[in-house]
């Protein structure tokens, strides 16, 4: 938003174009030898959260129908997340991108079924015979149609099926989905942070070294814990709200205080 020589629209429009009929953006735009354009469209789920995540698929009036063939095609089928293609592989540093983006577009539910088969647990359901996938994991896991479901790629250059449990993918894009789906985001002014959960539960409650959040039935309540001196903003929505609650209740250096917008 703070771009006005007109990038942003040149940008928006340029994404436009690439939007695909068949209900997704294509995948990349490519010249070949003789200089002619080549169009990848097949559905990818790398190109597609971005518009989710940005709000740019909204905006185009496409985030449905974005949401209904992503989900129908790439999400469903699996049972440890969205593939990267249809009866392809999961890889968390996708598809935990898609748990941001079902959250930032309102569907809870997908969010937090996204955020749950994503985990190493349900892997370990599906798959008790791998180990790996359990405790740690590799970039990627095989899909369905695999010789090996729930296995991962030989590679002669990076370790996968030899030690599939060096890459941090899985742990720390399943953590930054955890943060999103509780509604925990950087405000867009750049000023504090926006918290607005997303889980489909009557109480949930999120305890982090920087910050404690807990919801209970509509109420929301929780603690900052600042590392350094400083202002910020906390833009804070109850369960349900569509705008952030404008009084309350709040607690600074051990003081009770009333805060007004």
């Amino acid at each position: 938003a703070t771009i006005n020589d007109g990038r942003l629209d040149r940008l928006r429009a340029g994404l436009e174009r690439q939007w695909n009929p068949a209900g997704w953006y294509n995948r990349a735009v490519l010249r070949g030898v003789n200089n002619d354009v080549i169009k990848v469209d097949s559905l990818s789920l790398e190109a597609q959260v971005w518009g989710l995540i940005s709000g740019a698929a909204a905006e185009a009036g496409h985030e449905s129908t974005l949401i209904e063939r992503v989900e129908a095609i790439l999400d469903r089928p699996s049972p440890i997340g969205a593939t990267l293609t249809p009866n392809g592989m999961t890889w968390p540093a996708i598809s935990h991108l898609l748990t941001w983006g079902y959250a930032r577009s309102g569907r809870s539910g997908l969010a937090w079924r996204s955020l749950c088969r994503n985990t190493f647990a349900v892997h370990a359901e599906q798959y008790p015979a791998i180990w790996f996938g359990i405790w740690s994991g590799p970039d990627a896991f095989n899909g369905l149609d695999s010789a090996l479901p729930g296995g991962t790629w030989e590679s002669p250059i990076t370790p996968m099926t030899d030690f599939p449990a060096m890459n941090a993918n899985p742990d720390s894009m399943a953590l930054l989905a955890l943060i999103r789906v509780c509604g925990i985001e950087p405000s867009p002014r750049g000023d504090g942070l926006i918290i607005r959960p997303q889980v489909p539960r009557d109480r949930f409650v999120l305890d982090l070294p920087l910050l404690y959040l807990e919801v209970d039935r509509g109420k929301i309540r929780g603690e900052y814990r600042a590392r350094r001196r400083g202002q910020m903003h906390l833009y804070l929505y109850p369960p349900g709200a569509k705008n952030p609650v404008v009084r309350g209740i709040a607690f600074y250096a051990g003081q009770r205080v009333s805060f007004e917008s």
